[in-house]
């Protein structure tokens, strides 16, 4: 009884350490997964944040362009295309200024970014990118810039103004528009030399996130092969430890039992079987069980053990006399059953002789 509750107790702590190793593989999946989603969603986001600032370079270039043309000519198409390409930088500075409270109204940022540079698509990834990855240090760089070309921006929209009121007056004077050009110049250079700066910032945050990326999927691919490789352990273990416990009960039972194929050859005996019959191990394997009973049970016993092969029935508890090796006859009671449930014709069953002399 005492043996039993040790067997009972150790079999017990390793399921529960099975279990627990197959829980905390299980997690390191899953968190490996996470890892590599989020590494994925920053680079995604920072490849639209590239689009971004790509057409927001076109949108200031434009804006300086058409605004020397009207400078220069007085045309007031120029002056309304002009208006139109600084709305974008405009309204992308009104959506960066809407991210920078605590808790954002996200969707007036994205109304924001969309009236501005933002494609439609990019919108929301630019919108994580921002508020959760700022930290990082090309992306914050990126942005530092971004706020500083805000004040040029702001300059712009106030020499369009001007140059407005200019060309309205009965005389402008062209001593004005003349400075104005020039700071429409310098304000050119140095709005390509910051969007050049931006540019080259979230290009080295996306080869960082990039190598970020095939470092994660090789930490994903790592952690599932260990994991793999020990769930396959642990399996394998679990199978060596069943196959140790049947062979362990199969030599230790105090009744007889063999292995027997399809044909009731058998394949291996254990000494409890050896002593019943009372013949050495080589006697037995290979000779058909039924060889050994008694010769008028001898037909019924090799019906009996074939059709069991052919239907996988148990068969419980026939009586039979078995011939020793000494002429005497010893009687048992047979029981046997399919190991293979599956294909029982082919496979190995389990013979138990229980002596009843």
């Amino acid at each position: 009884m005492r043996l039993r509750q040790r067997r009972s107790q150790t079999g017990n702590r390793s399921s529960h350490h099975g279990l627990a190793a197959l829980l905390f593989g299980l997690g390191l999946i899953l968190v490996s997964l996470m890892m590599a989603v989020v590494v994925l969603d920053m680079l995604s986001a920072s490849r639209a944040f590239v689009a971004a600032e790509s057409q927001w370079s076109k949108a200031h270039q434009s804006a300086i362009f058409h605004l020397d043309r009207f400078a220069e000519t007085g045309d007031s198409a120029h002056l309304l295309q002009a208006r139109e390409n600084l709305r974008s930088p405009l309204m992308d500075r009104h959506g960066r200024l809407a991210l920078e409270p605590q808790i954002p109204d996200f969707e007036n940022v994205r109304r924001q970014l969309q009236i501005g540079s933002t494609d439609d698509a990019d919108a929301p990834q630019v919108i994580r990118l921002y508020p959760f990855f700022k930290s990082l240090p090309h992306v914050n760089e990126a942005i530092r810039l971004w706020r500083e070309s805000d004040t040029w921006v702001l300059v712009l929209g106030e020499l369009l103004d001007e140059l407005a009121t200019e060309w309205r007056a009965e005389q402008p004077r062209l001593s004005k528009i003349r400075s104005i050009r020039a700071e429409l110049a310098m304000i050119q250079t140095t709005l390509n030399q910051q969007a050049s700066e931006i540019s080259q910032a979230i290009e080295r945050g996306s080869r960082s996130l990039s190598r970020l990326a095939l470092l994660t999927t090789v930490v994903v691919l790592s952690v599932l092969a260990s994991v793999s490789l020990l769930l396959f352990l642990w399996a394998l273990r679990g199978i060596r430890s069943s196959r140790n416990r049947f062979w362990n009960t199969f030599e230790q039972a105090p009744v007889g039992m063999a292995l027997i194929d399809g044909n009731g050859a058998v394949l291996e005996t254990n000494e409890s079987l050896i002593r019943f019959l009372e013949r050495q191990r080589k006697e037995l394997i290979g000779k058909p069980l039924f060889h050994f009973c008694e010769s008028n049970d001898r037909a019924l016993m090799r019906k009996l053990i074939t059709d069991q092969a052919m239907t996988g029935r148990r068969l419980v508890g026939v009586e039979s006399r078995f011939s020793r090796a000494d002429g005497s006859q010893a009687s048992g009671r047979l029981s046997i059953a399919s190991l293979d449930q599956d294909n029982h014709r082919e496979g190995i069953h389990v013979a138990v002789i229980e002596d009843v002399t």
